[in-house]
């Protein structure tokens, strides 16, 4: 997981030029603003917008370590819930190894119950991919695959 504590951190991560939802009255605080834009991306994803949305999939995906991570990838996957049908086949893709490889780690991180919600609005090949292939270490992730498992019959 690649740390990052600003925009243009983000930026680099992603090799992309995020100008088009930076906040419009910057708050002069690193975080705030990178929270600021994060909001503003969620909103975009929100109202459909294909960049939008495949931009919030390459940073669930990129997983990055950032102030308020774990808020703003939960609201990036709540967003997209609301737009699975726009969702191309590499992105779906990407959120269900994401949540494969997150469901494996030892302690399971908060965005994961997000994104499960969200692979189940995927539909039930999704579903099956990520109950066949998750290796659950941890009560929370045993029950996130149960849950999935009971979702996907």
């Amino acid at each position: 997981m690649t740390s990052i504590t600003d925009i243009r951190g983000l930026e680099s991560l992603l090799q992309r030029d995020l100008k088009r939802y930076y906040p419009a009255s910057p708050a002069n605080h690193e975080a705030v603003d990178l929270s600021m834009l994060a909001q503003e991306l969620t909103n975009s994803v929100k109202r459909g917008e294909s960049p939008a949305i495949e931009l919030a999939c390459e940073i669930i995906n990129a997983d990055p370590h950032m102030p308020f991570g774990k808020l703003i990838k939960s609201n990036l996957a709540r967003a997209l819930r609301q737009q699975t049908d726009k969702l191309v086949e590499r992105d779906r893709d990407r959120i269900v190894k994401k949540t494969i490889e997150l469901l494996g780690l030892a302690s399971c991180p908060r965005e994961t119950e997000d994104y499960c919600k969200l692979v189940r609005k995927l539909g039930s090949k999704a579903i099956a991919t990520v109950t066949q292939n998750a290796r659950a270490r941890c009560s929370k992730s045993l029950a996130l695959v149960a849950n999935l498992k009971e979702h996907g019959a």
